[in-house]
């Protein structure tokens, strides 16, 4: 199997793990409990939030995916952020 298409599958597994795991872990008490706050009148119906939900579960597979075909690039990106935050917050200081 193509390496790509196993850093793909391996995205998806990862998410739909998650995904099984949380929805496990609320049960059904998340339609109960979003039934009962108060919303305000902007707020999008549960429906609506379970869309939300789709997009960022679709983010995170396609973030999981670019993160494991870079293989050692990462941890250099890593360590890049972390100088990129320390000059960040040496600057915010003066």
């Amino acid at each position: 199997m193509n390496k790509k298409v196993k850093n793909l599958f391996t995205s998806i597994g990862i998410c739909v793990f998650f995904g099984i795991i949380g929805g496990w872990l609320t049960g059904d008490a998340l339609e109960t409990w979003f039934k009962q706050i108060n919303q305000p009148w902007y707020s999008l119906p549960l429906t609506g939030w379970y869309s939300v939900g789709c997009l960022y579960y679709l983010m995170i597979i396609v973030i999981l995916y670019r993160l494991l075909n870079e293989g050692g690039k990462f941890k250099a990106s890593l360590l890049a952020g972390e100088r990129f935050g320390e000059r960040f917050s040496r600057a915010r200081e003066k």
